[in-house]
């Protein structure tokens, strides 16, 4: 459990950063894309904190994950309605 991140790049584009803060998954065109597969990665590794950054590197938004109960077997692409409830969930908090 730990703290994972999403940040935006300056090409409009976002990262996914794990806890420490040193390794990056690819990025992604959307801001709601990144925070889909965040949440998935921070399911499968126990669930914890996904914090979203702003430009000068501070949290603007915390969520909560739970733990997945199939770690492992979801992907980001295919959340759908999910990712959508996720996104739509996240921009409240802005």
């Amino acid at each position: 459990m730990g703290r994972w991140y999403i940040r935006p790049l300056a090409d409009g584009w976002w990262k996914i950063l794990s806890p420490a803060k040193v390794q990056a998954a690819a990025p992604l065109p959307t801001e709601a894309q990144a925070f889909a597969a965040a949440y998935v990665m921070v399911g499968d590794e126990g669930g914890g904190e996904l914090a979203v950054l702003a430009d000068d590197e501070q949290p603007c938004c915390v969520h909560q994950v739970p733990p997945t109960s199939s770690p492992y077997c979801t992907t980001a692409a295919g959340f759908g309605e999910d990712e959508q409830r996720l996104a739509a969930a996240h921009i409240r908090c802005r």
